[in-house]
């Protein structure tokens, strides 16, 4: 698509057609990614794309702006970033880049760690600073999850083996869920176990690191220490929306988020789950 000009504007206006429709106040453009795919530097897509790329940014950005609407990015948690995206090009286009810091660890990893540790966030944010107006960052926050299973005679510590064949227990994969399986019992949450901040939750072999509001909280931190535009979560629903599941009020990872980057305490979030 992204080949062809008389593609790209049709993708252009069909996008315009819908945002008209909705009222919407932008679009996200988010392909993962121009030249790679999902993330891995060993899979590689068509070259011609990544050069092709800034073009459709070009196109959309300039008709999103004649309606006042703005064009947001879907970044990369990848140290490779720079293979990912034609930063020069791309300049002045973006209005905002979502930077996913979270899922750094899974199922390609060689044992159980931090999935969304903040110092490899932060080193993250450092890097794009050096090619992006910080004030133009967005921070991701999840609240979906890629549990594992430990194996069978590990001690489910941080660093312990794990069967990355192994069919993974998609109920430890959403905030929510998780709390909802915590309070069925059996289910150990352990926070901080070593001195990087950090919460991971494992029931018989099925293990998962995962964002609690205390490591939500830690990392939005980053928004005023790094002059970040502020934070995304991606998939709302998946926090614990009415309360019922965790036993900490609505929406508990939204809050803890708020209670940091708008500092006005509206409502205190203890530790959840």
């Amino acid at each position: 698509m992204v080949r062809k000009e008389d593609k790209r504007k049709l993708f252009v206006t069909s996008v315009l057609e819908i945002i008209d429709k909705y009222n919407m106040t932008g679009f996200l453009l988010n392909w993962q990614y121009p030249t790679y795919w999902e993330n891995s530097v060993s899979a590689k897509g068509k070259l011609e794309d990544y050069l092709n790329f800034p073009q459709l940014a070009e196109a959309l950005s300039e008709s999103l702006r004649e309606k006042n609407r703005t064009l947001h990015c879907f970044g990369t948690n990848s140290m490779a970033f720079l293979l990912f995206f034609n930063f020069k090009k791309l300049e002045g286009l973006i209005d905002t880049w979502m930077l996913p810091a979270f899922h750094f660890e899974g199922g390609w990893s060689y044992a159980t760690a931090i999935s969304s540790y903040v110092r490899r966030a932060e080193a993250m944010i450092s890097g794009y600073s050096k090619m992006i107006n910080p004030e133009k960052i967005e921070l991701g926050i999840p609240t979906i999850f890629l549990p594992l299973v430990a194996e069978q005679n590990s001690n489910k510590k941080l660093g312990s083996p794990f069967r990355a064949s192994a069919k993974a227990n998609e109920r430890l994969s959403r905030f929510r869920w998780l709390c909802e399986e915590a309070a069925k019992g059996g289910m150990q949450i352990v926070h901080n176990e070593t001195d990087k901040i950090n919460s991971y939750a494992y029931v018989n072999n099925d293990w998962v690191s995962f964002e609690s509001t205390m490591t939500a909280a830690n990392k939005a931190t980053l928004v005023e220490l790094k002059n970040l535009a502020g934070v995304y979560v991606p998939y709302i629903t998946a926090d614990d929306f009415d309360g019922m599941a965790c036993n900490c009020g609505k929406y508990p990872i939204l809050r803890a988020i708020n209670n940091v980057v708008r500092g006005a305490k509206l409502c205190e979030t203890k530790v959840c789950p």
